[in-house]
C-alpha cells in the first residue's frame, strides 16, 4: 500500500471495524482515497496529483479560464455589433474587468475591515504571525489574482489594444505577489493590497471606455451622459488618491515595512532572510508605481482646470488600463 499511496498515509482499520471480518485494508484504502479526493484506476493505481492540485488551485484555474472565456466571447460579439466595432478587444476587457474589480474590492474591504478569526489570530501573533500565518481570505484573493493574471490579464496586456509597459510591469508584479502569498506569506495583508485598494479600479474601468481615444463621443452625445462621465472621472481621481496614494503608503510604512524589518532582524539563516527581502523588493516598487500614476493624475486634473492655451490641441493624458 505504501507503493500505491505514495505520499498518502497507509490506511489503518478503524477501531469500530476490527471485529468485522469483511473489512480489509483494501476497503480502508478505498475510503482513504475517497476522503482525499484521489482516483483509483482499473488496475488499482492511485493518482492524487491532479485532484490535489485542483483542490489547492481550482479557484485560480476557474477564475482565470472564466475571464479568458469572457474575453474571447465578448471580443467576438463586439466585432459584430455595429456600435462596438472600433475597439472590441479593449471593450471586452473592460466588461470582464468590471465585475472582477467589484468582487475583489468587496472581498478585500470585508476581510480587512471585519477580519475573521484566522486574521485576528495572525495579528495577535505579532509581526511573524502577520507575515507567515495562513489567512483564508488572503489565500482566496491570491488565487483569484493568480488565475486572472496568468490566464487573462498579463496575456491581454501584450495585445495592441492594451499594451503599456508600466501596466505590464504592474500586472507581472501582482502575479508574482500572488505566487509568494500562496507559500503562504503575507496572506494577512492580501485583503488590503489585493482587494481593498481596487476600489479605485471600479470607476477607472468605466471611464477608460469613454476615454477621448475610444468612446468619448458616445458619452458626449447627451448632456446627462457627459455629466456622468465627468462625475466618474472625479470619483476615480479622489478614490485613487485616497486609496493608492494615501491609504496604501500608510499601511506600508506603519505596518508592512516594520513587520518585514522585524522579521529580517530576527532571521538567523539566509533562508529566513530571503522572504522579507523579496517582499520589500515587491512592495516598494509597486508603491512607487502608485505614486507615479497619482502624479500623472494630478497633472491631468490641473491641466483640465487650467484655461486652454491658444491654438493648443486637446491632448488627452494617458492613464489607462491600471486594472
Amino acid at each position: 500500500f505504501q507503493h500505491l499511496l505514495g505520499s498518502c498515509k497507509v490506511p489503518s482499520i478503524p477501531a469500530g471495524r476490527m471485529a468485522d471480518a469483511s473489512y480489509s485494508y483494501g476497503d480502508a484504502a478505498v475510503e482513504l482515497a475517497r476522503d482525499a479526493n484521489c482516483t483509483i484506476g482499473a488496475n488499482f493505481t492511485l493518482d492524487c496529483s491532479l485532484e490535489a492540485f485542483y483542490d489547492d488551485y481550482g479557484l485560480a484555474v476557474n477564475s482565470g479560464l472564466l475571464c479568458l472565456a469572457g474575453q474571447l466571447f465578448l471580443t467576438a460579439l463586439f466585432k459584430v455589433l455595429p456600435w462596438t466595432q472600433r475597439h472590441p478587444t479593449f471593450l471586452a476587457h473592460q466588461v470582464v474587468a468590471f465585475p472582477l474589480m467589484v468582487l475583489l474590492t468587496w472581498m478585500g474591504l470585508s476581510a480587512w475591515l471585519f477580519p475573521a478569526e484566522d486574521a485576528l489570530a495572525a495579528d495577535a501573533a505579532g509581526s511573524h504571525g502577520r507575515l507567515t500565518h495562513p489567512v483564508e481570505a488572503g489565500r482566496q484573493i491570491s488565487l483569484i489574482i493568480l488565475g486572472f493574471q496568468l490566464f487573462w490579464d498579463v496575456p491581454m496586456t501584450f495585445t495592441k489594444a492594451l499594451y503599456d509597459p508600466l501596466v505590464l510591469l504592474h500586472h507581472v508584479g501582482m502575479l508574482a505577489c500572488a505566487v509568494v502569498s500562496l507559500l503562504p506569506y503575507v496572506q494577512y495583508y492580501v485583503p488590503f493590497f489585493g482587494g481593498a485598494i481596487e476600489l479605485s479600479s471600479i470607476p477607472l474601468v468605466v471611464i477608460d471606455v469613454f476615454h477621448p481615444k475610444r468612446y468619448q463621443d458616445v458619452a458626449d452625445s447627451h448632456p446627462m451622459s457627459a455629466k456622468l462621465n465627468f462625475l466618474l472621472r472625479v470619483v476615480f481621481l479622489l478614490s485613487y488618491l485616497l486609496t493608492r496614494c494615501l491609504w496604501f503608503p500608510v499601511v506600508v510604512f506603519s505596518s508592512v515595512l516594520p513587520d518585514l524589518l522585524a522579521e529580517l532582524s530576527a532571521a538567523g539563516t539566509a533562508r529566513e532572510t530571503a522572504p522579507p527581502i523579496i517582499a520589500m523588493l515587491f512592495i516598494i516598487p509597486l508603491m512607487a508605481l502608485q505614486f507615479h500614476w497619482g502624479h500623472l493624475l494630478i497633472r491631468q486634473a490641473m491641466k483640465a482646470l487650467s484655461p486652454p492655451a491658444a491654438d493648443a490641441p486637446a491632448g488627452p493624458g494617458k492613464l489607462t488600463g491600471l486594472v
